[in-house]
């Protein structure tokens, strides 16, 4: 999802990635669209099973089968069997002109071919687009954990190279002095350091390692999320 634009009088007023719904205008010419509680409460859900015996939360009863295949390495493979947003559908929601009419024919299309897209991708933006949404951070920073922990190869691809979150979690971290520190800096250091430690963990073979060892942006950003 990218940023799409409503003409409000003379001036132009952005659409935070990962956005789907009009505006709600509001007389103080904020306008923003709220998550609502609706969509927390099945991120909620969603959190529960992808959590769900993960190696890091699992009993010790239970840590030899968590580690053998676990619910939650099971939840994440079936997850990745949902269709990737189709670059051209993709592509689409880039236009920022899009017309409502656009939008509400690919929506009917969409439910008339059941089509269930990945969800990673827009989980990911929704850190950005929602940056002092708290209650989301906490749910999204527990299912990056299990994700890390459980290094499920297929969703970590999605989410590093697909939604390329290593990168723009380092910009967000790292922004320049005139401009102001994204309220979603704790969530994103703190995913950042999860990275870190895990990837630490695992042999040299291991997928994360050779992603982040190969990536530019993190190893010149280690010596400052180390100090951080």
């Amino acid at each position: 999802a990218s940023n799409s634009t409503i003409n409000n009088g003379n001036e132009e007023e952005k659409q935070p990635d990962g956005a789907q719904q009009p505006f709600i205008r509001h007389p103080g010419r904020y306008a923003t669209i709220p998550f609502s509680s609706w969509r927390h409460q099945l991120l909620m859900l969603l959190k529960e099973i992808v959590c769900y015996k993960c190696s890091v939360y699992a009993s010790s009863a239970d840590a030899g089968v968590a580690s053998e295949k676990s619910p939650s390495l099971r939840a994440m493979v079936s997850i990745m069997e949902n269709t990737i947003v189709p670059p051209e559908v993709e592509a689409k929601k880039k236009k920022k002109n899009e017309s409502t009419e656009d939008n509400d024919q690919q929506t009917v299309s969409d439910h008339g071919n059941n089509v269930t897209y990945n969800p990673w991708p827009a989980l990911c933006s929704f850190v950005f687009a929602y940056p002092h949404n708290d209650m989301y951070h906490i749910q999204f920073f527990r299912m990056f954990v299990a994700v890390c922990l459980e290094h499920e190869e297929q969703t970590l691809r999605l989410i590093l190279q697909k939604a390329k979150f290593v990168t723009r979690a380092i910009r967000t971290c790292t922004s320049d002095n005139d401009t102001p520190v994204s309220p979603a800096r704790a969530v994103l250091w703190n995913c950042l350091n999860v990275l870190r430690l895990r990837r630490d963990s695992l042999p040299p073979s291991a997928y994360l390692r050779q992603f982040l060892d190969s990536h530019d942006i993190w190893k010149s950003f280690q010596a400052e999320l180390i100090q951080g």
